[in-house]
């Protein structure tokens, strides 16, 4: 059992909670990122979800050299029971997740505590994040300023895909917006399926415009591999989300409707090569995005991408998966 982990000051000021699977080619990079933050009022839980690669003797190595880490190793539970586990156990006043694939910029820290104290009502800080593929890196949202959102304004921006984003990385958290809520356990896109309750618990949502967090774009990942049925709980959770949100928020219903078909679309481009046994779920989807396309495509907040992808998708398959293809491409470079 790791021991409690005090700062000079007291307890820690926040708390990183860090889920290990298999990322042993990251880890020690991620790390160091957490070490080298000029924030040094934290503790950082380790959680260790049944690696098989080594990863386990990392954390304990960073443990020895430095006490502000906590090292606990499970059995294999994914990513919502990893991230639960340290919920459990942290003791910050406020609460950081980091993927131990991703790095931290060395004012990550500060710069979200100095979002979330903008606003006496600020539950949740967000700094922009930057995207790496491969030796190519975006930021999320260029070339946007800082913004203090309602709780209302920041639902609509996420429905719209305006810089409030789901992901639980990124993120400083008061410690009362985890009170009873915990991740789905077993489920993918597990931050969409919370992000309503998430923002149910603040008043406002400062956003940062500056790149703090770098997200590595892995291939292999679990979530940009070709379609599974599991692709099909990416719905689900924007279906969760949205649902909360319509009956808080009626005044958003286009906003939702937009959100639930960009999810659909989102599914459809996993589709691309799909077993012939899917084929029915795959025209379903086609029939629910173009039966709702009226409603949402010429709202002046729809992305032009999501415009792109219903005009190509009245077109047929071939026309929609091109589109698709060469818009990856570019994206990619």
């Amino acid at each position: 059992m790791a021991k409690e982990v005090r700062t000079e000051e007291g307890m820690p000021l926040i708390s990183i909670i860090i889920p290990v699977y298999n990322t042993r080619a990251y880890l020690e990079r991620c790390l160091a990122s957490v070490v080298g933050q000029d924030e040094p009022r934290w503790e950082a839980l380790l959680i260790d979800d049944g690696s098989t690669d080594g990863s386990g003797k990392i954390c304990e190595a960073w443990v020895r050299k430095d006490p502000r880490f906590r090292a606990f190793h499970k059995e294999n539970g994914g990513l919502s029971d990893a991230r639960n586990f340290g919920l459990d156990r942290c003791v910050g006043e406020y609460i950081v997740f980091v993927d131990s694939d991703d790095f931290l910029e060395p004012d990550c820290l500060s710069y979200l505590y100095g979002l979330i104290r903008r606003d006496p009502g600020c539950r949740v800080s967000q700094a922009n994040f930057r995207i790496l593929r491969g030796d190519r890196a975006e930021n999320n949202a260029p070339e946007e300023e800082d913004a203090v959102f309602s709780a209302h304004d920041a639902a609509e921006a996420v429905l719209y895909h305006d810089r409030v984003d789901v992901a639980a990385w990124g993120k400083l958290y008061a410690r009362s917006v985890f009170e009873g809520l915990r991740f789905p356990k077993g489920r993918l896109y597990e931050d969409t399926y919370i992000f309503a309750e998430v923002l149910g618990r603040t008043e406002t949502y400062v956003y940062g415009h500056l790149p703090k967090y770098n997200y590595i774009k892995n291939p292999d990942s679990i979530t940009t591999r070709s379609f599974r049925e599991k692709n099909m709980e990416y719905m689900e959770s924007v279906r969760r989300m949205t649902g909360i949100l319509r009956e808080r928020y009626p005044d958003l219903e286009d906003g939702c409707v937009r959100r639930m078909n960009h999810a659909r679309l989102s599914v459809l481009r996993y589709m691309k090569g799909c077993g012939k046994q899917y084929f029915p779920l795959r025209e379903q989807l086609r029939r629910e995005v173009l039966a709702e396309a009226g409603q949402f495509v010429w709202l002046a907040r729809t992305p032009r991408r999501d415009r792109m992808a219903v005009s190509l998708l009245r077109l047929g398959w071939g026309p929609f998966y091109f589109g698709w293809d060469l818009y990856t491409r570019l994206r990619n470079g």
